[in-house]
């Protein structure tokens, strides 16, 4: 082993594993106004219907900076996808780190208000989102600030009914009904603190429908600044739909407002940009360079293979197909469609329904719902159920029984040739009203209000009611099919390329893929691209790739960054590491078991010589000290 003396001291190998020993630890104690970094336990439901769960950095720092920026926020965004996709997660006062509240906590909110996380939804009552409302108090120069921050939760079950509640007014009625109780409790909350507009900092995410509504409460609260400035409201939104045609929407461009997008998703195609509707802020699109590095995360995580659409042009050209013009979105076809789809969604159907099953179903909910269905309702229901695979085609079926009505009036019109004609439908009416196509007809006819047929005049009135059912599948089946076939596959699955272009775990492993995040490029072998402004690499983020992952090798400015979670860099080739003064978190084997790493330069007053961040490290020949935030060295070094 060899000694050298460099800098200010240079300690041997035996210096350098003693002072490395107690577990990961913070040395000053968490205040209400410490801003150092901390990890933060976040859990979702993920692929497979399993709970997955990681930790994620967290500093008041991250928000020291004003939110108008040119390209989001690294560690905003991590902190935001892991958020949005905990909404999902309800939240109970029973079980620790598995829900949203738990994550804010971790990360030192207090809780202030969970909403509608016990309402249930139906198809009346579903204009509505789950939020919570978090707060802090922070300095900034020592000012006072209290942040807020707004997970919104995406849909849930019968929400589906309000995603497709476009309204007519060019805001999505059913997105901004929702807002409003967001605004109202916020406000109320805001009324009352005893902050003033610009010591207020706001922090709103969402994921889906959590991001659309999130977008209409960071768009309107930046437009207004009645509450907080621009610069200190921070919005970062996942899968977020389009919101408004409206030019108090399509006149702004914030930059305080991110929704990422997966180029392969395609609720954010909706409503259709062609129709004029866009977002509050910057649409991104996530990074398609790094699908590789997703795709392995994904099966490594899930043991599922990743597919999704690589281009958003599929799925645009079927919209169009299916409706090229607002105006065709709000017809009786399309709201007939879309109720049946969003109960499909939403749970209040299964796929073996029929299209008398749909037909009962739909006539009691437009009832209550003061809706009135045309005449030509059914041929778009059958349509509908003919879409998944049956034993029986439904249009088959139909179309058998408007054949045994056309013989059935050729016969009895017949009978009306004959002197004893009366006598004749008589008995044909007695021996044919107990046959089962009669009674099948008569099961269609009831949609119609059409009771048991007894005359002629009746069967004739099926007759023509059944075949312009038929008539109506034709013209309807191949839009329906369009519509359906977004979100289904024939055998009543959902769409894997939906589901995987969708899922909150696809928006957060990539968000941790592009921003160095919670097993972001855990133990991927290939290349791995420069990042720029990253302040922290969380857990696991690059542990056991085998490669040489100096901090200075992979990101453009080192001296940024402030946190290492557990394992980020285990198990490498890592030759020599540079810490920087802003480093005041390294969790345990932050940078363990790299046995190559021989050189370790860090301030003399750093905070994670006091962890095991390199624990297993031992080739370590050289550790040099720069003079740090204080350039004192201290008394005795803790080894």
């Amino acid at each position: 082993m060899k000694k050298s003396r460099i800098g200010l001291f240079v300690l041997s190998l035996i210096s350098c594993l003693s002072i490395l020993l107690t577990s990961a630890v913070q040395v000053n104690a968490v205040t209400e106004y410490d801003s150092a970094w901390k990890p933060a336990i976040y859990a979702y439901n993920g692929f497979n219907n399993r709970l997955a769960s990681g930790t994620i950095g967290y500093s008041d720092k991250i928000l020291m900076i004003d939110a108008r920026m040119e390209e989001p926020d690294p560690s905003i965004a991590k902190v935001s996808a892991a958020l949005a996709a905990g909404a999902y997660r309800p939240t109970d006062e029973f079980n620790d780190n598995d829900d949203v509240n738990d994550t804010l906590k971790g990360m030192g909110y207090t809780i202030l208000r969970n909403v509608n996380y016990d309402r249930q939804s139906s198809y009346l009552d579903n204009d509505f989102v789950a939020f919570t409302i978090a707060s802090r108090q922070i300095q900034i120069n020592g000012e006072d600030y209290v942040v807020y921050c707004i997970p919104v939760r995406g849909t849930d079950g019968r929400e589906w009914y309000s995603d497709f509640n476009l309204g007519d007014t060019g805001n999505h009625e059913g997105f901004y009904t929702a807002a409003q109780e967001i605004f109202q409790v916020l406000e109320g909350i805001m009324n009352n603190d005893a902050y003033d507009t610009e010591h207020r900092i706001l922090w709103i995410t969402g994921h889906s429908r959590g991001a659309a509504v999130a977008n209409i409460v960071e768009g309107e609260m930046t437009a207004s600044a009645d509450y907080a400035l621009p610069e200190h409201i921070f919005g970062y939104n996942f899968a977020c739909p389009s919101i408004s045609r409206n030019e108090s929407v399509t006149g702004t461009d914030f930059h305080n407002i991110f929704n990422f997008n997966n180029i392969g998703d395609l609720i954010p195609l909706l409503p259709m940009a062609e129709w004029g509707y866009t977002a509050y802020g910057q649409n991104l699109y996530l990074d398609v360079s790094q699908i590789d590095n997703v795709k392995f995360q994904i099966k490594n995580n899930s043991d599922r293979d990743y597919y999704a659409p690589m281009t958003p042009e599929g799925y645009q050209m079927s919209l169009n197909l299916i409706a090229a013009a607002e105006d065709s979105f709000h017809d009786k076809e399309m709201d007939i469609a879309l109720f049946i789809l969003a109960a499909y969604l939403g749970g209040d159907l299964n796929v073996n329904e029929g299209p008398l099953g749909l037909g009962r179903f739909l006539k009691t909910c437009f009832e209550k719902l003061g809706k009135d269905l045309n005449g030509d309702a059914m041929g778009t229901l059958l349509a509908i159920a003919d879409f998944f695979v049956t034993t029986n085609s439904s249009v088959a079926a139909v179309a058998g029984l408007v054949a045994f009505l056309e013989e059935s009036l050729k016969t009895l019109n017949g009978y009306r040739m004959e002197d004893n004609w009366e006598e004749l439908i008589s008995q044909w009416f007695a021996v044919t009203s107990n046959s089962e196509k009669l009674a099948e007809v008569s099961q269609y006819l009831m949609f119609y209000g059409i009771g048991t047929i007894t005359t002629v005049s009746g069967v004739s009135l099926a007759y023509d009611q059944l075949k312009a059912v038929v008539d109506k599948y034709e013209k309807t089946a191949e839009r329906i099919a369009g519509i359906m076939g977004l979100f289904y596959s024939t055998d009543g699955k959902l769409l894997e390329a939906f589901e995987y272009g969708h899922h909150p775990e696809t928006y957060v492993t990539w968000i941790n893929s592009m921003y160095l995040g919670y097993k972001g490029w855990n133990e991927y072998t290939d290349e791995i691209p420069v990042f720029k402004n990253i302040k922290s690499i969380d857990a696991y983020c690059f542990a056991n790739v085998q490669k040489d992952v100096n901090p200075a090798f992979f990101n453009e400015d080192p001296s940024q960054i402030g946190y290492f979670g557990e394992m980020a860099l285990y198990n490498n080739k890592i030759t020599e590491l540079t810490l920087y003064k802003e480093t005041d978190y390294a969790g345990a084997k932050a940078f363990g078991d790299n046995k190559l790493l021989e050189k370790v330069t860090l301030p003399v007053d750093s905070l994670v010589t006091n962890t095991r961040a390199f624990s297993g490290c031992e080739n370590i020949e050289t550790l040099i000290y720069t003079p740090g935030e204080t350039g004192i060295m201290p008394e005795q070094l803790d080894y």
